[in-house]
């Protein structure tokens, strides 16, 4: 017949990989959005009273951590009553994670296909284009919570507004 087997096995693998990662990524990308949208509405939900508990608790919590003689003994309590309610908390706090995971199994789909299907300067062309948003994510993340760098980074866009 001259159908070389190797490489029909090689393609066949491969597009099984591509088809797994783009639908994992898919099932978690929908997974972040729908818990994402369940935690927006957590939060429009909450009291003034629950809100005003929530923001005491996370001021009083960033303030503690900015102080260096902080005890950190309730961390190595475990309790089943804990452990619940971390859980919960944990719930609130998924869909970023889910999303990330959700983008690296479709860009694995994407860059799985691209060195399966073309050649090797298209496949490294399409591979620099992806990976030059990288440093922008790790920015967002780098920014975190340091209020000094965010406050700059405000002041920054404040300069800017829109001048790119």
């Amino acid at each position: 017949m001259g159908i070389d087997t190797a490489a029909s096995a090689r393609e066949t693998i491969a597009i099984r990989a591509v088809r797994a990662f783009f639908t994992g990524g898919l099932v978690l990308d929908i997974m972040s959005a729908m818990l994402g949208y369940l935690t927006g509405q957590w939060l429009q939900r909450l009291t003034v009273e629950e809100k005003t508990i929530l923001e005491e608790t996370f001021a009083h919590r960033d303030m503690a951590r900015r102080s260096s003689d902080h005890p950190t003994s309730q961390r190595h309590n475990f309790t089943l009553e804990r452990i619940y309610y971390t859980w919960l908390g944990l719930s609130l706090f998924a869909p970023m994670p889910l999303l990330l995971f959700g983008i690296a199994c479709m860009m694995a789909g994407i860059y799985t296909y691209v060195w399966s299907q073309y050649t090797t300067v298209v496949a490294v062309i399409i591979t620099v284009a992806g990976a030059v948003s990288l440093p922008f994510v790790l920015g967002d993340f780098y920014i975190g919570r340091n209020s000094e760098r965010r406050k700059k980074v405000i002041g920054r866009l404040s300069e800017m507004q829109g001048d790119w």
